[in-house]
C-alpha cells in the first residue's frame, strides 16, 4: 500500500512538472508564431507593381490600381466591367469621375491647375452644370444639350 501512495505523489509530481514545460512550451510557440507574422507584416517589406486587380468571387475584374501614362489611378467598375468610378492624379492635380451605367461622364470632381470644379453631365455624358472656383473667382455654368453655356453666374464682363 505503501508503494501506492509514493507513486500516487510521483505521479502528481510528473504532471506537475510536465504542465510547466507545457506552459514554456507554448510560450515559446507563440513567441516564434508571432516572430513570423511580424516578419510577414513587417513595414520594411514592399510589395510593388504597376498594376493590381481588385476581382470578385467569379474572379471578374471589378476595379484596380494602376500607373499609366506616370498618372496613378484607382478605378472601379460594375459587375459589367464597366467603369463607374475613376480617381487620377496627374501633373495638373487630381481628378474624381463618376461613370453612368452606360459608361458615360456623369459627376466630375477636380482641383486640376489653378482652378477647382464641380460637372454635372446628363445621361449621355455632355456636360450640363459647371461649378468652378479659379483665381478670377466662383462661377457656375449651365449648357444646353449642344454644349453651350445658356446661364453663366455671374454674368463675364
Amino acid at each position: 500500500m505503501e508503494n501506492h501512495v509514493e507513486s500516487l505523489d510521483e505521479l502528481r509530481l510528473g504532471v506537475a512538472r510536465l504542465q510547466r514545460q507545457n506552459r514554456w512550451l507554448a510560450v515559446f510557440s507563440a513567441l516564434i508564431g508571432l516572430g513570423l507574422v511580424v516578419s510577414i507584416i513587417s513595414p520594411d517589406r514592399v510589395t510593388s507593381s504597376r498594376h493590381f486587380e481588385l476581382r470578385d468571387d467569379r474572379n471578374r475584374q471589378r476595379g484596380m490600381w494602376r500607373v499609366r501614362d506616370d498618372r496613378p489611378s484607382l478605378v472601379l467598375q460594375d459587375r459589367n466591367g464597366r467603369w463607374r468610378a475613376n480617381l487620377m492624379i496627374d501633373d495638373d492635380g487630381p481628378l474624381l469621375s463618376l461613370l453612368g451605367p452606360r459608361g458615360k461622364p456623369s459627376i466630375a470632381l477636380s482641383s486640376q491647375r489653378s482652378e477647382a470644379y464641380f460637372a454635372i453631365y446628363d445621361e449621355q455624358g455632355r456636360l450640363r452644370l459647371q461649378i468652378s472656383v479659379s483665381e478670377d473667382g466662383p462661377r457656375m455654368e449651365f449648357f444646353d444639350q449642344d454644349g453651350e453655356a445658356i446661364l453663366t453666374l455671374p454674368e463675364p464682363p
